[in-house]
C-alpha cells in the first residue's frame, strides 16, 4: 500500500474527510500535508475534535509518517478562518490568533504571538502557511508578530472612529493607513473595535458602523491643531462633498 493510501485510510477510519490526497512535502521523505474540512457545533466545539486529528496522525508516525493536518473551515470556507484553524491546531502554545492581510495574490500573515518566536518556529509555520495558500493560488509574502509592524493602537483607532463616524471598518482601514498604520486585516480591526464596544467605548450601530460614546469622546478631550480629530473629521467631510 502507498504512503497516500495509508494515510487516507486511516484518516478515513477515524471519520476524518480530506480536501485532497496527501501532498508530499519536498523537503522531507515521509512528511506529508493533509487538509482535512472541519465545522463547530452550536457551543462552537470544533468537529472533528483536536483529539480525534492527533489519534490519526499518532497512528501514522507510528508508521514512519509524518502528516502535518492543515484545517478548512466550512461554515465559510474562508481563508483567513482556515489558516487561523490550521494555525491554532499546530502551534497551541505558540500563536492566539492569526490574520491575513491580502494585496493582490500576494498575502502577508501577522500572529498574535503567546510567546516570542524563533527562526525554527517562524519557519516552519511558514511552511505550513506556503503550502495552505497555495492550495487557493496565493503566494505567502512575509510573516511577522502583531508587535513587530506598525499597528495601531487604542487611541489610533478610537481616534480613526472619531474621525470616520459612522465609520465602516473599511474606512477606519483607510483613515489608519492614511496615518501610516499597518492593518494586518478587516477580522482583525472587527475584533478590535468589537473589543472596545464589549469595553464602553465604542457603539456599533444597526447598520454595522461604529462611533465613539460620548464618554469616550469627552474623555479624548478635543483641540483646534491640525492633527485634531474634529479637524480632521471636518476635513474628511470636506473631502467627501467634492
Amino acid at each position: 500500500m502507498s504512503s497516500n493510501d495509508l494515510i487516507n485510510a486511516e484518516f478515513s477510519k477515524h471519520g476524518l474527510i480530506t480536501n485532497s490526497d496527501p501532498i508530499r512535502d519536498p523537503a522531507g521523505d515521509n512528511r506529508f500535508f493533509v487538509f482535512i474540512h472541519v465545522d463547530f457545533d452550536e457551543q462552537g466545539k470544533q468537529r472533528p475534535s483536536r483529539t480525534t486529528i492527533e489519534a490519526a496522525t499518532e497512528t501514522l508516525k507510528n508508521q514512519n509518517l509524518v502528516v502535518e493536518v492543515l484545517l478548512v473551515d466550512t461554515r465559510t470556507l474562508d481563508i483567513e478562518a482556515g489558516a487561523r484553524a490550521s494555525l491554532l491546531h499546530a502551534y497551541p502554545d505558540a500563536v492566539r490568533n492569526v490574520f491575513l492581510s491580502v494585496i493582490e495574490r500576494s498575502v502577508n500573515v501577522w500572529i498574535d504571538a503567546k510567546r516570542s518566536l524563533d527562526e525554527q518556529l517562524r519557519k516552519s509555520i511558514a511552511e505550513r502557511l506556503i503550502v495552505y495558500l497555495e492550495q487557493f493560488d496565493l503566494k505567502f509574502e512575509s510573516l511577522a508578530t502583531l508587535g513587530e509592524g506598525n499597528v495601531p493602537g487604542k487611541l489610533a483607532l478610537l481616534r480613526a472612529v472619531r474621525v470616520g463616524a459612522p465609520a465602516t471598518l473599511d474606512s477606519v482601514m483607510n483613515l489608519l493607513q492614511a496615518s501610516g498604520f499597518t492593518v494586518p486585516s478587516l477580522d482583525w480591526l472587527r475584533r478590535k473595535l468589537d473589543g472596545y464596544r464589549r469595553f464602553g467605548d465604542v457603539l456599533r450601530l444597526g447598520d454595522g458602523t461604529y462611533a465613539l460614546k460620548a464618554v469616550t469622546m469627552s474623555a479624548m478631550g478635543s483641540s483646534r491643531t491640525a492633527r485634531s480629530p474634529d479637524i480632521s473629521r471636518l476635513l474628511a467631510l470636506a473631502r467627501g462633498k467634492r
